[in-house]
């Protein structure tokens, strides 16, 4: 069986620099550009380069934006104490509250990024036999591309709508009616309007909106990374079963063993690192489909309004199923390798084969949210059940403000944008 370890154990020369911190480094500088993720040495020579410091603009700007955010928090909330909890005023407040945790879980996550970059090289040179993923780096940019697209054009029409909405509706200045009037209202019933202020307002949105659906991107990417290699783990099983490497050969069994093993500890590592992310990701999902699908049940007047909200609607659905599947993908991936091993026959069975059986069937290796619960495939069906049960609770508590937006229901009328 000697080819087969020539075979298998081939080094891939062109592949041998790749490590997975450059792969995902991109994602790391465009998040910078909205205060996450303040780190410096990002595109360094090795991870070693990568480290957090206070002493840096970039934190200083994701202070910025966390002074922001808490600013809209304050003023939507006391906006809706005073508007007897009108649902909008609420949904703006989780939105720029939601913000604001994203902010700060970055940076915790900034702190330890440089260790957790550290085991995953370590697990890449371990790994060199196997190759770099291949078209991991175009898969990541791909998805990065699409998502990021579909926000930004998400934003643009958001944006675009309430520009139109100010100029229909021009009975002062024009950005004056378009911060203090359309967008902001909350704000500017606290502090007096200037361009500059509404300007900074814009800014401070524009970072919430995409901090927003850059957590579900940073779980997809990381995912994908990740069950990609224990793709390859379960395609060199695959390999040895069909190759009917013998007992004699238990090396080889017990490599691809611990290679299995090391990525199980790595997926510790990262949930470790991601857990709350996950959970603060799938918690705001949920609540902003089930105030969308309230939404819903108004009568949406104009065709720009139509478009907007169904296409909003539509790509925060598909971004919670997108984040649901891929992050699932790592569960999916690490159990392929155990009907493999259970098909073995008795002439290739061994010790090193039973470990990895008792491994792969024992441990389930999956992110979690902070261990409430395992990002599995299952996790969509509970998210549905979770969505019809807790809608009819929101309809019960806060039907009375379908009936009157309806009446209300103006293009001129005052609104609050939380996208």
């Amino acid at each position: 069986m000697k080819w087969i370890t020539r075979v298998l154990f081939k080094r891939k020369v062109k592949n041998e620099d790749l490590r997975f911190y450059k792969s995902i480094g991109f994602i790391i500088l465009l998040g910078q550009a909205f205060g996450i993720m303040p780190l410096r040495g990002v595109t360094g020579a090795t991870e070693r380069s990568i480290y957090f410091t206070w002493k840096s603009w970039r934190v200083l700007y994701t202070v910025f934006i966390l002074a922001g955010t808490l600013f809209c928090v304050y003023a939507s909330l006391m906006a809706a104490i005073q508007q007897d909890d009108n649902m909008s005023l609420i949904t703006a407040s989780i939105f720029y509250g939601t913000s604001f945790v994203v902010h700060i879980l970055f940076v915790l996550l900034a702190k330890n990024w440089s260790q957790l970059m550290r085991k995953w090289c370590a697990v890449d040179v371990s790994m060199r036999s196997y190759g770099y993923p291949p078209h991991l780096d175009a898969r990541l940019k791909i998805l990065s591309g699409i998502v990021l697209t579909c926000a930004t054009a998400e934003h643009i029409i958001v944006v675009t709508k309430n520009m139109i909405t100010a100029h229909s509706c021009l009975s002062v200045e024009f950005f004056e009616y378009y911060f203090a009037r359309i967008s902001y209202p909350q704000v500017f019933a606290i502090v007096r309007y200037s361009f500059w202020f509404g300007l900074i307002m814009q800014i401070i949105t524009t970072a919430s909106t995409f901090s927003w659906t850059y957590i579900d991107l940073f779980i997809i990417l990381l995912s994908t990374s990740l069950a990609v290699r224990f793709k390859q783990v379960a395609k060199r099983v695959e390999t040895y079963v069909n190759s009917k490497v013998l007992v004699s050969d238990i090396v080889l069994w017990r490599n691809v063993r611990e290679d299995y093993n090391r990525l199980g500890k790595l997926c510790k590592a990262l949930n470790d690192a991601l857990s709350y992310i996950v959970l603060l990701s799938f918690g705001s999902n949920l609540f902003f489909i089930l105030v969308q699908f309230f939404h819903s049940l108004r009568p949406i007047g104009g065709t720009f309004n139509k478009i907007y909200f169904f296409y909003s609607f539509g790509f925060l659905i598909g971004r919670t199923i997108c984040v649901s599947l891929y992050g699932a993908w790592i569960h999916d991936e690490s159990q392929k390798p155990l009907p493999l091993l259970n098909s073995v026959s008795s002439s290739v069975y061994n010790v090193e084969i039973r470990r990895f059986i008792l491994h792969v069937g024992i441990e389930t290796i999956s992110l979690t949210g902070k261990r409430f619960f395992n990002v599995t495939r299952s996790i969509i069906l509970s998210i549905a059940g979770t969505i019809v049960t807790y809608e009819l609770v929101l309809i019960q508590f806060y039907g009375f403000q379908i009936q009157t937006a309806s009446e209300g229901n103006s293009s001129c009328s005052v609104r609050i944008q939380y996208s």
